[in-house]
């Protein structure tokens, strides 16, 4: 049974797409599992998976320190809040509601921290915290000093049947900022395309995760940026504001013939995207219409078109990889792997290009049309499995000879 709840039992290595309404269900699965796992309710389950961060590598972590992290996560009080709250007359479960006074009947409600309410004074204290849907979320209990954070579902609850198209409003706001929060945690991550609707979805902490969205946005599951293997982040990072800060040559004489080199592969990697939305739909189209190529023909062809591109950023980032490389027999190895690997891609991109492809349509030329398909299918495969192997070999073999002191420049 559990396996079948677990969002993560179908997952490889590789990054998953999913739609909004899928990532809602996958929460909700999600803290099926993490409540049988922390022996939790619904709503401490949400609060101390906000506070993981929604990392169920954590759990064991939870388990140890479980009393300081209930405190930390909002789910109690600590000792010493509580004995300072009582100390100015502030009691829990009492027989008055702690804003009007209203004597205790069955609307009362608290949190764990026992300070009771009425339902009005529930609402109007909703009302006022909704206003910022983001901060909604951590908002505190109404009593002052009290330091428990509300449940997600009490805005639900209190503020769902109210005539007020404003607060109305406001909870539509507020549970786009469930997911929103549910989306950054370890594992999952919106696309940057505001104008898109997928998640990226991985199971595993990586070296490095690339994500591929269907809207056509490539970006990297850790930073949102365009991917960058076989370089982390913080490499790039540091890349960048070394040419920022114009301190590149300082700390290395060869820096500037670098950044020369990344941009030629990036000016090479925008006119391949260039071609791919424009000119290549066209080549599709023709292919399909003028010589009946069938669709997974077509679709093979976009794929190969696709790891073009990818190699094309690999081989982009890989001059930064090398430029922090220490001066060793590596290096020049890594930089003959680079030779190669653009040398099958440049194979590729041109036996892909609209102009090598057009006067063959024109013709009408099946035959050798088909030998060039056959020709991209087989090259194509083979540079997925040389694109992988190279970035394999950068995250576990050449990564030891990146110089240290170069990467953390910019921290002294």
């Amino acid at each position: 049974m559990e396996d079948n709840l677990d969002v993560f039992s179908s997952y490889t290595n590789e990054i998953k797409l999913v739609k909004e309404d899928e990532l809602k269900d996958e929460r909700k699965k999600f803290i099926v599992l993490a409540k049988n796992a922390l022996s939790l309710n619904d709503d401490e389950t949400i609060l101390a998976m906000i506070f993981l961060k929604w990392n169920r590598n954590r759990y064991d972590e939870w388990r140890i320190n479980q009393e300081e992290y209930k405190v930390r996560a909002g789910i109690k009080l600590s000792n010493e809040t509580k004995a300072d709250l009582e100390k100015k007359g502030i009691k829990s479960n009492g027989d008055r509601c702690l804003r009007c006074g209203r004597m205790r009947d069955n609307t009362f409600f608290s949190l764990n921290c026992g300070h009771q309410f009425c339902a009005e004074c529930w609402t109007n204290y909703l009302k006022e915290k909704i206003r910022n849907p983001q901060e909604a979320l951590r908002a505190t209990c109404p009593q002052n000093g009290c330091t428990c954070i509300v449940y997600e579902r009490l805005y639900e609850h209190y503020l769902r049947n109210l005539n007020d198209p404003e607060i109305q409003q406001y909870l539509v706001q507020l549970k786009k900022q469930i997911i929103s929060n549910f989306s950054q945690g370890d594992f999952f991550r919106p696309c940057p395309n505001v104008a898109c609707r997928y998640y990226a979805k991985s199971r595993i902490n990586s070296y490095i995760q690339e994500v591929y969205c269907h809207c056509g946005t490539n970006y990297c599951f850790a930073c949102l940026k365009q991917p960058h293997s076989p370089c982390d982040c913080e490499l790039v990072k540091t890349f960048t504001e070394l040419h920022d800060n114009g301190h590149g040559n300082e700390i290395n004489q060869n820096f500037d013939t670098f950044y020369q080199r990344y941009l030629a592969c990036d000016v090479s990697l925008q006119d391949a995207e260039n071609i791919f939305r424009n000119d290549f739909n066209n080549i599709i189209q023709q292919l399909r219409d003028r010589v009946g190529f069938p669709t997974e023909d077509l679709d093979m062809m976009r794929k190969a078109f696709k790891t073009v591109i990818k190699v094309k950023i690999t081989l982009k980032y890989a001059v930064l990889f090398e430029f922090f490389m220490k001066e060793c027999n590596h290096k020049q190895l890594f930089r003959e792997s680079q030779t190669a690997l653009q040398n099958e891609n440049e194979e590729l991109y041109r036996l892909l290009l609209p102009t090598y492809l057009n006067p063959f349509i024109e013709r009408r030329d099946g035959e050798m049309l088909e030998k060039i398909k056959e020709d991209i299918e087989r090259r194509y495969k083979l540079l997925v499995k040389k694109r992988a192997k190279f970035n394999e070999d950068a995250g576990n073999t050449y990564i030891s000879d990146l110089d240290e002191n170069l990467m953390n420049v910019n921290a002294h």
